[in-house]
């Protein structure tokens, strides 16, 4: 006994084809987005805090801007990733820049405990 026959569709070949160096500046754009928030807030802090512990509190507050930042970005990416060739490229990027900075932070967090 056999199924109903399935129409399988071609695949779109007037779609224009991934640029690779938007998909290289998706990445840059995501990877020194989100951890450079959080070093940014710490230099702030440590600059016009005083004491020892003087850029706990702003790494804690770029590390929140910059997840927000990181998420954004992980959005972005899904979103323009079904546009154009530029925008799908950078859109690609972003998706991978924001997984390995995701990565990295997870990374960061099993080496400290």
């Amino acid at each position: 006994m056999t199924g109903p026959q399935l129409d399988y569709e071609t695949p779109d070949t007037g779609r224009t084809p991934v640029s690779v160096k938007y998909v290289f500046a998706g990445m840059f754009a995501a990877l020194a987005g989100g951890p450079g928030i959080a070093l940014a807030g710490t230099w702030i802090a440590s600059v016009t805090g005083s004491g020892p512990y003087a850029g706990v509190g702003g790494f804690l507050i770029g590390s929140l801007i910059g997840g927000l930042v990181v998420l954004i970005a992980l959005i972005a990416g899904i979103v323009q990733s079904r546009s154009s060739g530029r925008r799908r490229g950078f859109g690609i990027g972003l998706l991978i820049g924001s997984g390995l900075s995701l990565l990295a932070a997870g990374a960061c967090f099993v080496g400290i405990r």
